[in-house]
Formats: structure tokens, sequence, C-alpha cells
């Protein structure tokens, strides 16, 4: 067969597929014509040996149809043995029975177990597709940003080192991946800044923010010097932020390139002129304000980023600034006011900081329009005093990856639904909200039966698109407070709150199974499927979120092995003077 598959891969890819499952069934039908059609030969000269043969095909059908092909061809072949045995062998019933049964079992065992691995097999390859498919459409964002990212896993070592960091830093990803982050960070200070004990302090730090998700350096807004290496010297911004994952914590780290900026702050206490030159030039916006706290400069950018021009900002009050560009539903009476006594409260105690602040806001343009901003605020002392200076950054492109990152993390790509990792959560949250009110909880195990047919027949994007709607109309089922999962590739879970009886979640079984039926429409097809419903409930089927899931799936099991198209409750089988519990 592998010869076979290296063949059929030359061919067309969709053409691939079809092409192998149909020299499967040539060769499941002709083992069985060719079994049929020897036996009686066989048995003449090898006697009931010639039983033997009968497993070819059986292990034939469960290689290509799964478990219940397995089970079915194993309990025919026995039947035809039977007969053909009656027939050839001279023997009566009893017999045939008594000397064929060991043989039964073991047809039937290898039959489950090859068809059981191969329903494990067909499962595990398709979430690796769909894994590929995401982990491509990650790549083409992470690598299209402008900003470096940088991705340190549970232990601290650095497995994502983008083309925009390869810039700012000028180390290749070949260097640093594999790495802990705190050595590269490190080798990046420049080499009359370094000091032995920052690595250590900095290793603390990192490990801390992995262990727990939080910790002030995770945080913190760190703006350093670094330096490349040919020597050349940078300053960049970097924002830390932590992502939860199974095994705990990895970190996300963007860098942004602030040399501008802080050559622009440079030139502040330099000369106006050509800090107005810098200032008209640069791409993050800049206003300084005099002692008076009245804006005195006005960027071009400043222009781009809240829509209000230099000549309408010249000597305007900075607290009527920072008011206007507050989103209005967060100005409460009176904080136009609020803002202003602040102000004044600044100018008469002197007390402009003595250092630089930087802050992410979202702020409302004149047309209306949010935007992220970053804002960083510093002094600029001069010889008549000193005077407020600040520069603006929009990073609402920023905030959307960040905020693309962490939704990707916790939802499935192609249906938008929480993934495995959200729905745990949500479950733990929902029990114990069932257990504070005293309410049942159901949890529904939905599996799409048959889906590989429709991959087979129809080709993936088929496929696809088949769970897309079925995700829109399985939403049409579920109020607020549930949760609808994709977990894997046709299997979903929901989680229904506050019920009060099992027989409400036999009622949206009911209307799931009952959606099921009407067919979907691709490019002119019909395709139609049924669903498998297992059902757990919180708490007579265990309290667990865990256990919860695991008896879900295994009613949804039950469900299969009683025709499909169906629900169950889980069912404990009576053993050692157990009871049988719930079930449908």
């Amino acid at each position: 067969m592998d010869r076979i598959q290296e063949l059929f891969n030359r061919l067309r890819p969709e053409e691939t597929s079809s092409t192998i499952n149909r020299v499967r069934l040539l060769l499941i039908v002709a083992t069985w014509l060719g079994y049929l059609l020897s036996f009686p030969m066989l048995y003449q000269r090898m006697g009931p040996v010639a039983l033997s043969f009968s497993g070819f095909p059986v292990l034939l059908t469960a290689w290509h149809s799964g478990l219940l092909g397995g089970l079915s061809s194993a309990v025919i072949i026995t039947v035809i043995n039977w007969i053909l045995l009656y027939l050839f062998g001279n023997l009566n019933w009893s017999d045939i029975i008594q000397r064929s049964y060991l043989g039964f079992f073991l047809l039937l065992f290898g039959g489950i177990v090859i068809g059981r691995v191969n329903d494990l097999r067909r499962k595990l390859k398709t979430e690796l597709e769909e894994k590929e498919r995401n982990s491509k459409k990650y790549r083409s964002i992470v690598e299209s940003s402008i900003d470096g990212i940088v991705l340190v896993d549970e232990e601290g070592k650095i497995i994502e080192w983008n083309q925009s960091q390869v810039k700012i830093t000028g180390y290749r990803q070949e260097d640093v991946c594999g790495k802990y982050f705190w050595d590269i960070y490190y080798d990046l200070r420049p080499d009359t800044q370094k000091v032995p004990s920052e690595k250590d302090q900095l290793r603390i730090q990192v490990l801390e923010a992995l262990n727990t998700g939080t910790g002030y350096w995770l945080n913190q807004l760190t703006e350093r010097e670094i330096q490349q290496s040919d020597g050349s010297r940078f300053f960049i911004q970097i924002r830390k932020y932590p992502i939860k994952t199974n095994a705990g914590y990895m970190i996300g780290v963007f860098s942004s390139d602030i040399t501008e900026r802080k050559k622009t702050e440079e030139l502040l206490l330099e000369s106006e002129e050509r800090f107005r030159a810098t200032v008209n030039q640069s791409a993050d916006g800049i206003l300084v304000a005099d002692e008076q706290l009245k804006i005195i400069e006005w960027s071009s950018s400043q222009e781009k980023i809240f829509g209000y021009s230099k000549k309408e900002m010249l000597n305007t009050p900075i607290w009527q600034f920072q008011y206007d560009i507050v989103p209005e539903e967060n100005r409460p009476p009176g904080f136009l006011e609020h803002l202003k006594e602040r102000s004044l409260q600044i100018i008469e105690e002197g007390g402009f900081v003595e250092e630089e602040i930087s802050r992410d806001i979202e702020i409302q343009a004149k047309d209306g329009s949010r935007k992220n901003v970053q804002i960083s605020s510093f002094p600029i002392k001069t010889s008549t005093g000193t005077l407020y200076g600040a520069t603006i950054r929009d990073i609402s492109e920023q905030k959307k990856f960040e905020q693309h990152l962490q939704h990707a993390a916790t939802h499935d790509s192609l249906t938008d639904l929480p993934n495995r990792n959200l729905l745990k959560d949500r479950l733990i949250h929902s029990i114990a909200k069932a257990e504070r009110n005293g309410d049942k909880l159901a949890v529904l195990y939905i599996d799409l039966d048959n889906f590989k047919d429709v991959n087979d027949t129809y080709g993936h994007a088929a496929g696809d698109y088949l769970l897309q709607e079925f995700t829109k109309r399985i939403q049409k089922q579920t109020r607020k407070c549930d949760t609808i999962s994709r977990v894997s590739g046709d299997e979903f879970i929901m989680i229904l709150e506050q019920i009060s009886d099992p027989e409400q979640a036999v009622t949206v079984a009911k209307k799931v199974l009952e959606m099921s039926k009407e067919p979907y429409y691709k490019d002119g097809e019909s395709i139609e499927i049924t669903l498998s419903i297992g059902i757990s409930l919180y708490q007579e089927h265990g309290t667990d979120p865990a256990i919860l899931l695991q008896r879900a799936d295994v009613a949804m099991y039950q469900a299969k092995q009683k025709g499909k198209n169906n629900y169950q409750f889980y069912r404990l089988e009576k053993s050692r003077g157990q009871s049988t519990s719930i079930s449908k």
C-alpha cells in the first residue's frame, strides 16, 4: 500500500484521496470474493485451517471503514463461516459453534482494534492539518507586523523572533531561538552599561512572570538603549504581556524603535529651530506646553492623530485638550473643571514630573473615531523654567494585533467558537456558579457522524463550509449564559447553565438533532449529516470538569453504538452491584 500511496501522491491533490478510497474498496471486494470462491477448495485440502483466511477481509474492512466496519464485518464473516462449515464440513450446528467460537472472538477483537486505531489515525490527521493551517495564518500575521515580536515559552526560552525584531536588534532568528530571553537581552546592552547582576535580576523577574502571569516587570513599560551586533546603538521601547497556555504562561514581547523620539527629546534641549524641524518630520506626535500649561508647539503628526490643526491648538490649555480627547462616555459632569483644578494645582506647586512617564490610553479624535495612543510625558528644563513635553504614538494597529493574538489563543480559527482551553475555564466558572445557586448543569458532547466522508467526497473546502454553517445553526439553539465550543475537527461541546431538570438538556439535544436534518448546500451540492450526542449532568455524573467532559464523551460513543443520530445520557455499565445511571 505504501507504493500505491506514493503513486497517487503524484496525481493532482484533489484526485488523490478519492482515488485511494476507490483502490481500498476494490481491494476489499476482491478479498471477500476470493475468500468466498476459494473456501470449498481450501477446506477440502486444509480442513478447518482454511478458516484462518477469513481474517483478511475483516482486517481490510476495518482498515477502510473504522470501528463499526470492523465490528460488523467480523460478525458477517463468522456467520458466513458457519454456513460454509455446515455446507462443506459435514458438521452439525452445535459442533460448528463449539469449534469456531474462539475464532469468532479473535476476529471480533482484531476488527475492533484495527478499526479503532484507524478512527484515531483519521482524527489525528484532521487535527494536524488544522493546526498547520492555524500556524500558517499566525506566521503571516507575525511576519507582517512593523513591531518586533518575541515569544518566550514556559521555560524562558525564545521560540519566536520576527523579521522586524531582526531589523531592530541586528540578531538573526537562528542566533536567538532556543536561547534564554534574559541572556539575549543582556547581550543587547551596550558594553559600557552591562552590570553582571542585572542578568540575574532579569532572570528572576522573567521566571516570576512565567510562573504567575503577573509581576512588576511584566506590567512595566521599559525603554532602553541597545547595541546591535555591528556596534551601532538604538533606543527601543518594550511592552510585555502574559499568554496563558495549558502548561502555564508564556510571554509576548513587543519592541518598537524609539530612537527618533529620543533624538527629538535631546534636540528639545539643544535648539528650538532644530527641534521644530525635527518635530515636523517625526512620525510621532509631539506637543509642548509652557509653564502655564498652554500649548506652544503642535506637530503635523499630532494633526493626523487627533484631527486638530496647529492653529486650533496653539495657546489652548492642556486641560481642555485632555478633555476633548477623552471618549464622551467617560466625561462625567464636572470633569472639565476637575482637570482644570488639577492642572492649576500642578502650576502652583511646580509639580512637573522629574522623569519620563508613559501610558496607553484610548482617545476620541475630532471626527469621533476612537484610537489607541501611547503618551510619553516628560519635563523640558530651560534657562527660564520647566516646560511640559509629550510624544504621542498611534498604537491602534498594535492593540488590534494584541487582541487578535489573545483571541486566537482562546478561539477556534475556522468557526470563531471558544476552543478547548477557553471551554475548560468556562466550565470551571459554570460549575462554581451552579454550586452557589444550587442549579443543575449539563454538558453535551456533539459529534458529526461520518464527517470524514464529507471531506473525501466534496473536498475540505466543503467540509469547512459545513462546520461554519453548523456553527451558525447551533448558536441559535443556545442562550447567552450557555457556551458552545469546537474542541476538534468534527466535535463540539455545549455547556447548558441554569437548568432545573434533565429534560431541559433533552429538549436542547432534540432541537440540535432536528436542525441537523436540514441539508447543507455548497456549490449546488446537497450535503446531509447526522449527529451523535452524549450528555453528562452536574452533579449526577460528577462535579469535576474533567470527569464531566470525559463522561459526556463516553455517552457520545454510546450514542454511536446505538446507531448514531441520537442522544444518550452517560450510562455506567452494571458491575459489582453498581446500578445503571439515567439513560435515554
